[in-house]
């Protein structure tokens, strides 16, 4: 009886420190994760396609275009 209740004590042990120590890796992840904020998106008006907006082309009239061909394509 005495085995099944030191068992059972060290079960419980073994429980308590794995949880433990699995939020202390997902708490500590995410604080020295180096996650990037989503970049902002738009939209190309020739083709629609949608891309980030450090990467687009825009035109003299602020217009955004995904590639200098489609916004030759507009202005033309």
């Amino acid at each position: 009886m005495k085995a099944l209740l030191y068992l059972a004590l060290i079960l419980a042990g073994v429980w308590l420190w794995r949880s433990l120590a699995s939020r202390r890796n997902a708490s500590g992840h995410q604080e020295t994760s180096t996650q990037h904020p989503p970049a902002a998106m738009v939209c190309c008006h020739q083709c629609g396609v949608h891309l980030p907006a450090n990467e687009a082309v825009t035109g003299a009239d602020g217009l955004q275009y995904c590639s200098h061909a489609h916004l030759q394509q507009a202005q033309g």
